[in-house]
């Protein structure tokens, strides 16, 4: 196996905060410190984009076909295609500190996020502007890992 360096960000005051495989693996998504989504081409080892929209760090991405979720310190979830010429096309609000993890669902129009405040919501990606469909608010620390089921409509956290 080969390993090789794809980025450095320190010449950029920035580094990586997290990192997000993009369809069939040729496009790596990296989240940054500085707030900043680059996706990289893996095979011409280059960057090709770089996004815009959350002001502060990335913590946490998952994709889905051409489809990103960046969820940040700034309390946001920015839902993107990466095929779009628009930097975000929504944005998720509803988390009162870092949203620290996303995840879509396999097989629904629907997103999971966590945060810092405790919180798991549930939106659905064709009416989240009104905000989560879904909310638990029994956590007792941050919501950090998320996960669906593959075989019926649950997700789980710790």
């Amino acid at each position: 196996m080969q390993v090789i360096k794809l980025c450095d960000l320190r010449a950029h005051a920035d580094s990586v905060t997290s990192v997000s495989w993009i369809g069939k693996g040729q496009h790596l998504a990296v989240g940054t410190t500085n707030g900043l989504v680059l996706l990289w081409d893996t095979v011409k080892c280059k960057t090709i984009r770089a996004m815009t929209g959350h002001a502060a760090r990335i913590g946490t991405m998952a994709s889905k076909a051409s489809l990103l979720l960046t969820g940040s310190r700034d309390r946001s979830i920015l839902y993107r295609d990466i095929r779009a010429p628009e930097q975000f096309l929504g944005t998720l609000l509803g988390h009162k500190q870092e949203v620290c993890g996303v995840r879509w669902s396999p097989d629904r129009p629907l997103i999971a996020s966590g945060g810092n405040d405790n919180k798991l919501y549930v939106w659905d990606i064709n009416n989240f502007r009104t905000g989560p469909c879904i909310q638990f608010n029994e956590h007792k620390a941050a919501v950090k890992a998320l996960a669906w089921s593959p075989h019926q409509v649950m997700s789980a956290s710790p």
